[in-house]
């Protein structure tokens, strides 16, 4: 009988879904304006966090365009995400009275599973 051997392959989890918070407070008419699906941008923890949010959301410009949900933070902590190392981009963009709500998608890192070859 032959042994048994795991091979080890990447799997790519779904993305997770959510939107940018505080976009009103925080981002420049300028940054709004430049919005389109697809545009990716980033994550980074806040210097000084706000109302519980401790992740920011940038522009490509570097600009903050407001927070991720804490909910959403939390979700990301618990997975051992690094937020400078996490893919955010834009997902949807839909009006609003005097300003988007922009939704987002974020790429979560592949992690190994275990799989037996076929024999």
């Amino acid at each position: 009988m032959m042994p048994l051997v795991l091979a080890s392959r990447s799997v790519a989890p779904a993305p997770l879904h959510s939107f940018i918070s505080g976009i009103g407070e925080r981002a420049a008419p300028e940054d709004l304006a430049g919005l389109r699906i697809g545009l990716p941008l980033r994550l980074r923890c806040a210097a000084r966090p706000s109302r519980g949010c401790t992740l920011e959301i940038l522009a490509p410009s570097g600009r903050p365009l407001g927070w991720l949900p804490r909910e959403d933070a939390a979700v990301l902590e618990a997975l051992g995400c690094d937020p400078d190392a996490t893919a955010v981009r834009v997902s949807g963009i839909v009006p609003a009275f005097q300003r988007p709500r922009v939704q987002i998608e974020i790429a979560l890192p592949a992690w190994p599973e275990e799989v037996a070859p076929a024999a």
